[in-house]
Protein backbone atom coordinates (compact mmCIF):
# COMPACT_ATOMS: atom_id res chain seq x y z
CA UNK A 1 0.00 0.00 0.00
CA UNK A 2 0.73 3.40 -1.15
CA UNK A 3 0.73 6.02 1.35
CA UNK A 4 -0.46 8.51 -1.13
CA UNK A 5 -3.27 6.42 -1.14
CA UNK A 6 -4.93 8.43 1.42
CA UNK A 7 -4.15 11.45 3.39
CA UNK A 8 -2.12 11.88 6.14
CA UNK A 9 -3.94 10.62 9.71
CA UNK A 10 -4.62 12.52 12.56
CA UNK A 11 -3.39 10.16 15.31
CA UNK A 12 -4.47 11.20 19.21
CA UNK A 13 -1.65 10.42 21.72
CA UNK A 14 -2.95 10.50 25.16
CA UNK A 15 -2.41 8.72 28.57
CA UNK A 16 -5.25 5.82 29.34
CA UNK A 17 -8.07 7.63 30.90
CA UNK A 18 -8.19 10.39 28.96
CA UNK A 19 -10.81 11.94 26.57
CA UNK A 20 -9.01 10.82 23.55
CA UNK A 21 -11.83 9.04 22.23
CA UNK A 22 -14.09 11.74 22.20
CA UNK A 23 -11.75 14.47 20.48
CA UNK A 24 -11.28 11.58 17.97
CA UNK A 25 -15.20 11.52 17.17
CA UNK A 26 -15.67 14.92 17.28
CA UNK A 27 -12.93 15.36 14.36
CA UNK A 28 -14.91 12.48 13.12
CA UNK A 29 -18.12 14.35 12.71
CA UNK A 30 -16.65 17.05 10.53
CA UNK A 31 -17.17 16.51 6.52
CA UNK A 32 -13.71 15.81 5.98
CA UNK A 33 -12.25 13.03 8.71
CA UNK A 34 -13.25 9.61 10.17
CA UNK A 35 -13.12 8.81 13.60
CA UNK A 36 -12.03 5.17 14.62
CA UNK A 37 -11.57 3.50 17.85
CA UNK A 38 -8.32 2.44 19.12
CA UNK A 39 -7.04 -0.25 16.82
CA UNK A 40 -3.90 -1.31 18.63
CA UNK A 41 -2.56 -2.80 15.27
CA UNK A 42 1.05 -1.13 15.95
CA UNK A 43 1.70 -3.54 18.96
CA UNK A 44 2.35 -6.68 16.81
CA UNK A 45 4.18 -7.34 13.79
CA UNK A 46 1.84 -9.00 11.87
CA UNK A 47 -2.01 -9.69 11.70
CA UNK A 48 -1.07 -13.36 12.72
CA UNK A 49 0.84 -12.47 15.61
CA UNK A 50 -1.89 -9.56 16.79
CA UNK A 51 -4.49 -12.40 16.60
CA UNK A 52 -2.52 -15.49 18.30
CA UNK A 53 -1.04 -12.85 20.93
CA UNK A 54 -4.47 -10.94 21.46
CA UNK A 55 -6.52 -13.48 23.72
CA UNK A 56 -7.37 -13.89 27.00
CA UNK A 57 -7.54 -10.88 29.12
CA UNK A 58 -6.27 -8.68 26.03
CA UNK A 59 -9.29 -9.80 23.68
CA UNK A 60 -11.13 -6.85 24.74
CA UNK A 61 -8.37 -4.63 22.68
CA UNK A 62 -9.50 -6.33 18.96
CA UNK A 63 -13.01 -5.30 19.94
CA UNK A 64 -12.24 -1.29 18.41
CA UNK A 65 -10.24 -3.18 15.37
CA UNK A 66 -13.31 -5.52 15.02
CA UNK A 67 -16.28 -2.73 14.89
CA UNK A 68 -14.41 -0.48 12.82
CA UNK A 69 -14.06 -3.24 9.89
CA UNK A 70 -17.57 -4.25 10.74
CA UNK A 71 -18.47 -0.94 9.90
CA UNK A 72 -15.98 0.33 7.01
CA UNK A 73 -16.82 -3.02 5.48
CA UNK A 74 -20.83 -4.22 6.50
CA UNK A 75 -21.66 -0.23 7.25
CA UNK A 76 -23.14 -1.76 10.91
CA UNK A 77 -22.15 -3.52 13.88
CA UNK A 78 -24.42 -7.03 14.88
CA UNK A 79 -22.61 -9.77 15.44
CA UNK A 80 -22.72 -11.07 11.65
CA UNK A 81 -20.40 -8.01 10.87
CA UNK A 82 -18.41 -8.70 13.70
CA UNK A 83 -18.05 -12.05 12.76
CA UNK A 84 -17.22 -10.80 9.21
CA UNK A 85 -14.65 -8.85 10.66
CA UNK A 86 -12.89 -11.44 12.03
CA UNK A 87 -12.52 -13.16 9.23
CA UNK A 88 -11.77 -10.54 6.85
CA UNK A 89 -8.22 -10.03 9.91
CA UNK A 90 -7.58 -14.28 8.83
CA UNK A 91 -7.43 -13.51 5.33
CA UNK A 92 -4.83 -11.18 6.06
CA UNK A 93 -3.15 -12.78 8.41
CA UNK A 94 0.09 -12.91 6.20
CA UNK A 95 0.13 -9.14 5.95
CA UNK A 96 2.03 -6.67 8.07
CA UNK A 97 -0.21 -5.07 10.85
CA UNK A 98 0.88 -1.60 9.21
CA UNK A 99 -0.51 -2.51 6.09
CA UNK A 100 -3.87 -3.74 7.35
CA UNK A 101 -3.90 0.01 8.94
CA UNK A 102 -2.41 1.53 5.82
CA UNK A 103 -5.44 -0.41 3.83
CA UNK A 104 -8.32 0.94 6.31
CA UNK A 105 -7.12 4.63 5.93
CA UNK A 106 -7.23 3.86 2.04
CA UNK A 107 -10.99 2.52 2.53
CA UNK A 108 -11.50 5.75 4.47
CA UNK A 109 -10.06 8.42 2.35
CA UNK A 110 -10.74 10.90 0.64
CA UNK A 111 -11.39 11.31 4.26
CA UNK A 112 -8.83 11.80 7.08
CA UNK A 113 -8.41 9.06 9.38
CA UNK A 114 -8.63 9.80 13.17
CA UNK A 115 -7.61 7.53 15.33
CA UNK A 116 -6.97 7.69 19.55
CA UNK A 117 -3.51 5.76 20.43
CA UNK A 118 -3.52 5.08 24.56
CA UNK A 119 -2.17 1.73 25.40
CA UNK A 120 0.00 1.69 22.91
CA UNK A 121 2.05 4.98 24.52
CA UNK A 122 4.43 3.40 26.51
CA UNK A 123 5.78 0.65 24.62
CA UNK A 124 8.62 2.19 22.24
CA UNK A 125 8.77 -0.64 19.60
CA UNK A 126 4.92 0.09 19.37
CA UNK A 127 5.37 3.11 18.72
CA UNK A 128 7.74 3.20 15.85
CA UNK A 129 6.17 1.07 14.17
CA UNK A 130 2.85 3.16 14.19
CA UNK A 131 6.07 5.86 12.71
CA UNK A 132 6.73 3.69 9.85
CA UNK A 133 3.05 3.00 9.26
CA UNK A 134 2.12 6.69 9.32
CA UNK A 135 5.24 8.46 8.22
CA UNK A 136 3.55 11.88 7.35
CA UNK A 137 0.89 11.60 10.12
CA UNK A 138 0.17 14.75 12.24
CA UNK A 139 0.18 14.24 15.71
CA UNK A 140 -2.26 15.57 18.49
CA UNK A 141 -0.74 15.25 22.21
CA UNK A 142 -3.69 15.31 24.52
CA UNK A 143 -2.90 16.26 28.40
CA UNK A 144 -4.29 17.52 31.43
CA UNK A 145 -3.04 19.05 34.87
CA UNK A 146 -1.85 15.82 36.95
CA UNK A 147 -4.15 16.92 39.33
CA UNK A 148 -6.75 16.83 37.36
CA UNK A 149 -5.72 13.24 36.03
CA UNK A 150 -5.37 11.57 39.23
CA UNK A 151 -8.85 12.92 40.79
CA UNK A 152 -10.12 11.91 37.39
CA UNK A 153 -8.99 8.46 37.25
CA UNK A 154 -9.45 7.98 41.47
CA UNK A 155 -13.08 8.88 41.17
CA UNK A 156 -14.02 5.27 38.07
CA UNK A 157 -13.61 1.99 39.01
CA UNK A 158 -12.12 1.95 35.75
CA UNK A 159 -9.48 4.10 35.97
CA UNK A 160 -8.28 2.63 39.32
CA UNK A 161 -8.09 -0.65 37.65
CA UNK A 162 -5.72 1.19 35.15
CA UNK A 163 -3.32 2.22 37.56
CA UNK A 164 -3.22 -1.21 38.86
CA UNK A 165 -2.81 -2.85 35.87
CA UNK A 166 -0.18 -0.51 34.59
CA UNK A 167 2.03 -0.90 37.35
CA UNK A 168 1.55 2.49 38.85
CA UNK A 169 2.73 2.31 42.95
CA UNK A 170 4.67 4.44 45.47
CA UNK A 171 7.26 2.19 45.56
CA UNK A 172 8.85 4.09 48.93
CA UNK A 173 5.59 2.26 50.80
CA UNK A 174 5.18 -0.48 52.16
CA UNK A 175 3.07 -1.90 50.94
CA UNK A 176 3.43 -0.03 47.39
CA UNK A 177 0.62 2.67 47.16
CA UNK A 178 -1.43 2.42 43.91
CA UNK A 179 -0.82 6.57 42.84
CA UNK A 180 -1.87 7.77 39.80
CA UNK A 181 0.43 10.40 39.44
CA UNK A 182 3.39 7.67 38.52
CA UNK A 183 0.76 6.47 35.47
CA UNK A 184 0.39 10.39 34.34
CA UNK A 185 4.50 10.32 34.19
CA UNK A 186 5.23 7.90 32.87
CA UNK A 187 2.86 7.93 29.60
CA UNK A 188 3.59 11.54 29.28
CA UNK A 189 7.59 10.57 29.63
CA UNK A 190 6.86 8.13 26.93
CA UNK A 191 4.93 10.74 24.24
CA UNK A 192 7.64 13.65 25.18
CA UNK A 193 10.18 11.62 24.19
CA UNK A 194 8.66 9.70 21.03
CA UNK A 195 7.05 13.40 19.74
CA UNK A 196 10.71 14.96 20.41
CA UNK A 197 12.56 12.26 17.99
CA UNK A 198 10.00 13.12 15.14
CA UNK A 199 11.10 15.29 12.52
CA UNK A 200 11.37 18.70 12.53
CA UNK A 201 8.82 19.44 9.96
CA UNK A 202 6.39 16.78 10.83
CA UNK A 203 3.12 18.72 12.60
CA UNK A 204 2.32 18.14 16.41
CA UNK A 205 -0.11 19.91 18.15
CA UNK A 206 -0.73 20.08 21.81
CA UNK A 207 -4.34 19.85 23.17
CA UNK A 208 -5.21 20.63 26.92
CA UNK A 209 -8.07 18.05 27.59
CA UNK A 210 -9.31 20.70 30.33
CA UNK A 211 -10.01 23.00 27.56
CA UNK A 212 -11.64 20.22 25.15
CA UNK A 213 -14.46 19.60 28.33
CA UNK A 214 -14.98 23.49 29.27
CA UNK A 215 -14.90 25.13 25.31
CA UNK A 216 -14.93 22.71 22.55
CA UNK A 217 -16.11 24.51 20.11
CA UNK A 218 -13.43 27.28 19.46
CA UNK A 219 -10.36 24.60 20.40
CA UNK A 220 -12.17 22.19 17.92
CA UNK A 221 -12.36 25.28 15.06
CA UNK A 222 -8.82 25.78 15.40
CA UNK A 223 -7.21 22.45 15.35
CA UNK A 224 -9.60 21.93 12.68
CA UNK A 225 -7.89 24.90 10.57
CA UNK A 226 -4.19 23.62 11.93
CA UNK A 227 -5.39 20.12 10.28
CA UNK A 228 -6.56 21.51 6.99
CA UNK A 229 -10.17 20.46 7.48
CA UNK A 230 -13.20 22.62 7.40
CA UNK A 231 -14.31 25.13 9.47
CA UNK A 232 -17.17 26.56 8.68
CA UNK A 233 -19.82 26.79 11.19
CA UNK A 234 -21.50 23.84 9.60
CA UNK A 235 -18.94 21.61 10.23
CA UNK A 236 -18.53 23.08 13.82
CA UNK A 237 -21.83 21.78 14.75
CA UNK A 238 -21.03 18.52 13.56
CA UNK A 239 -17.89 18.41 15.70
CA UNK A 240 -19.43 19.32 18.83
CA UNK A 241 -21.76 16.03 18.69
CA UNK A 242 -19.28 13.34 19.41
CA UNK A 243 -21.50 11.11 20.62
CA UNK A 244 -23.30 10.98 17.15
CA UNK A 245 -19.96 8.81 16.38
CA UNK A 246 -21.03 5.45 14.96
CA UNK A 247 -18.49 3.60 17.48
CA UNK A 248 -20.07 5.65 20.78
CA UNK A 249 -21.85 3.43 22.95
CA UNK A 250 -21.35 -0.67 23.51
CA UNK A 251 -20.46 -2.98 20.34
CA UNK A 252 -22.40 -6.42 19.32
CA UNK A 253 -21.56 -9.21 20.78
CA UNK A 254 -18.19 -10.36 19.72
CA UNK A 255 -17.11 -6.45 20.04
CA UNK A 256 -19.51 -5.24 23.18
CA UNK A 257 -16.44 -3.35 25.26
CA UNK A 258 -17.87 -0.08 24.98
CA UNK A 259 -15.22 3.13 23.79
CA UNK A 260 -15.42 6.07 26.15
CA UNK A 261 -16.65 8.77 23.61
CA UNK A 262 -18.73 11.51 25.52
CA UNK A 263 -20.84 14.11 24.56
CA UNK A 264 -18.85 17.08 25.93
CA UNK A 265 -21.99 17.92 28.51
CA UNK A 266 -21.02 14.61 29.68
CA UNK A 267 -17.47 15.20 29.50
CA UNK A 268 -17.48 18.59 31.47
CA UNK A 269 -19.58 17.12 33.93
CA UNK A 270 -17.21 14.37 34.74
CA UNK A 271 -13.91 16.46 34.17
CA UNK A 272 -12.55 17.64 37.94
CA UNK A 273 -12.67 21.96 38.83
CA UNK A 274 -9.57 23.32 36.73
CA UNK A 275 -9.59 25.38 40.39
CA UNK A 276 -8.41 22.94 42.35
CA UNK A 277 -5.32 21.75 40.23
CA UNK A 278 -2.41 22.37 41.89
CA UNK A 279 1.53 21.94 42.25
CA UNK A 280 1.94 21.91 46.01
CA UNK A 281 -0.04 20.14 48.78
CA UNK A 282 -0.91 16.84 49.85
CA UNK A 283 -3.11 14.43 46.92
CA UNK A 284 -6.23 14.04 47.41
CA UNK A 285 -6.97 10.29 46.53
CA UNK A 286 -3.83 9.79 49.18
CA UNK A 287 -4.09 9.14 52.94
CA UNK A 288 -0.35 9.67 53.81
CA UNK A 289 -0.31 13.45 52.86
CA UNK A 290 2.36 12.41 50.15
CA UNK A 291 2.41 15.43 47.36
CA UNK A 292 3.91 15.43 44.11
CA UNK A 293 7.17 13.98 43.10
CA UNK A 294 9.79 16.25 41.74
CA UNK A 295 9.97 14.96 38.32
CA UNK A 296 5.73 15.17 38.21
CA UNK A 297 6.20 18.90 39.42
CA UNK A 298 9.12 19.40 36.89
CA UNK A 299 7.30 17.48 33.42
CA UNK A 300 3.57 19.51 34.71
CA UNK A 301 5.64 23.07 34.51
CA UNK A 302 7.35 22.00 30.68
CA UNK A 303 3.73 20.71 29.23
CA UNK A 304 2.40 24.89 30.70
CA UNK A 305 1.29 23.92 34.51
CA UNK A 306 3.05 25.85 36.27
CA UNK A 307 1.77 26.66 39.55
CA UNK A 308 -0.26 30.07 39.89
CA UNK A 309 1.68 33.26 40.59
CA UNK A 310 0.53 34.49 44.71
CA UNK A 311 -1.97 37.43 44.66
CA UNK A 312 -0.31 40.08 47.04
CA UNK A 313 -1.67 40.77 50.09
CA UNK A 314 -3.65 43.74 51.19
CA UNK A 315 -0.68 45.07 53.25
CA UNK A 316 2.16 43.98 50.94
CA UNK A 317 4.27 47.11 49.63
CA UNK A 318 2.95 47.84 46.39
CA UNK A 319 5.85 48.93 43.86
CA UNK A 320 5.92 52.59 43.05
CA UNK A 321 5.93 53.89 39.71
CA UNK A 322 9.25 55.31 38.49
CA UNK A 323 8.52 58.78 37.20
CA UNK A 324 11.79 59.76 36.12
CA UNK A 325 14.24 62.60 36.56
CA UNK A 326 11.90 65.21 35.02
CA UNK A 327 8.94 64.44 37.37
CA UNK A 328 8.27 67.55 39.29
CA UNK A 329 9.39 67.80 42.98
CA UNK A 330 7.60 67.33 45.86
CA UNK A 331 6.22 70.61 47.75
CA UNK A 332 9.12 71.92 50.23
Amino acid sequence: MNTDDFPPPVIILAAPGLPSQTLAAALGQGPAAYDLPELNLEQMVTIDVFQREMIGIRSTQVHGLLRAIAQLYAGEQTQLSVEMAGRWMTRRAYLSTGAVAQELAAKIAPRRMVIPVTATVFDKASLRRLRANFPDATYLHLHLHPHQYGRLLWSTTNGQVAIQLSGSFDESTDPPTPDPQELWLMAETAITEFLADLDEDQQVIDVKAAELASDPRPLLARLARALGLPATGVAQKAMMSPERSPFAGPGPMGAHVAGTIQSFADLAAAMPDPETAQLDGPLPWRTDGVGFREPVRAHAEKLGYAPPKPEPKPDDPQPQADDGPDAAAPPA
